[in-house]
């Protein structure tokens, strides 16, 4: 028995026949603009959809949302590829986004330490953007398979 919560996987609109098949049914599909696709899960295991590093083997890059269990707070899995086909992955959780007030007030009196953590929580919270994810998605498989 497990902690179950609600999941929302976003992708590009261009890659939902690949999801489809991932998934196989086991979601329901939502279109939420014209590039980009939802699809919501329910009751996932500790909000862990255990096909995503599928979704990154096919160059496919994702938002993978979970919401609140009772052991864990909610938060998003990013995935997103470099214009090198270089795969970066990163896990935010909803209530870790902001400074920690400790580390600020230990900075408060200076304004370069105190500067270094809000740049540090910055670069800890910035996602690249969907813009060229399908064609950067498909220079990681090339770097893959070279890779071998």
């Amino acid at each position: 028995m497990g902690d179950r919560t609600s999941v929302t996987l976003t992708v590009l609109e261009c890659h939902s026949e690949a999801v489809e098949k991932v998934f196989s049914g086991f979601c329901s599909k939502e279109l939420i603009t014209e590039a980009r696709v939802d699809y919501l899960f329910e009751e996932v295991n500790y909000g862990t959809l255990r096909a995503l590093p599928e979704l990154q083997k096919q160059g496919i890059a994702y938002d993978s949302a979970w919401a609140r269990g009772s052991e864990y707070e909610p938060g998003t899995e990013y995935l997103r590829f470099t214009s090198e086909g270089v795969a970066v992955k990163k896990c935010i959780h909803q209530n870790l986004r902001n400074p920690d007030i400790g580390e600020l007030l230990l900075a408060i009196d200076s304004p370069q330490k105190l500067r270094e953590v809000v740049l540090k929580k910055i670069e800890e919270n910035t996602v690249l953007p969907w813009d060229m994810q399908a064609e950067y998605g498909r220079i990681y498989r090339v770097m893959q398979l070279l890779q071998g």
